[in-house]
């Protein structure tokens, strides 16, 4: 996990990784969190994308997937302006039973 700050103060504002799921060597999932007094400035989408230029062009990533609480419609949006497409939808997924999003956003999508 690496740290999201604010730039003009470097306060601490989020996490954000690429996490091996042991699927293949170029797969991996996205995950990230951006504290609730940050969140509707554009910090998760700046993050997110920063790190997809950094799996697709320094780690030769194939694949990056997202996986989302569908209730979580923020978060979804965030992805999907990003240019992650929506894969499906998992019912009932969710420690707490609810329905969990699947995204993912190949190499040639985001480079091109």
């Amino acid at each position: 996990m690496k740290a999201i700050c604010r730039k003009e103060d470097n306060c601490l504002i989020g996490l954000i990784g690429l996490n091996d799921m042991g699927r293949y060597e170029q797969y991996k999932e996205l995950e990230y969190a951006i504290a609730a007094d940050y969140r509707r400035n554009g910090f998760g989408a700046e993050a997110v994308r920063g790190m997809l230029d950094f799996g697709f062009r320094k780690l030769d990533l194939s694949v990056i997937a997202a996986w989302v609480h569908a209730a979580n419609i923020k978060s979804a949006r965030v992805l999907e302006k990003c240019g992650f497409t929506l894969e499906g939808r998992l019912r009932r997924h969710g420690r707490d039973r609810g329905d969990t999003l699947c995204y993912s956003i190949l190499s040639e999508e985001f480079l091109n």
